[in-house]
């Protein structure tokens, strides 16, 4: 997400969450339960495996919080 600061991105991920919660899907009453866990990390400079590291350790943090969350990397790891 090009532009978008951190925060932003986690608030975008939040939504995506929620609306895939609730979503509904022809032929239930409901929504049905699906979830989704997410890490969200920001990439300032270095090599794009750092970015893809702090993404992976936030997703990992989400899953073990018990799974449909979001959680954000804050760590500002820099390979220069």
């Amino acid at each position: 997400m090009p532009d978008t600061t951190l925060d932003g991105a986690a608030f975008k991920a939040e939504v995506l969450r929620i609306r895939t919660e609730e979503k509904k899907f022809p032929g239930s009453e409901g929504p049905i339960g699906t979830s989704i866990s997410s890490g969200v990390a920001s990439y300032t400079a270095g090599a794009p495996e750092t970015l893809v590291h702090a993404a992976d350790r936030a997703l990992y943090q989400a899953k073990r919080s018990g799974r449909n969350s979001i959680m954000v990397s804050r760590t500002r790891e820099v390979n220069a």
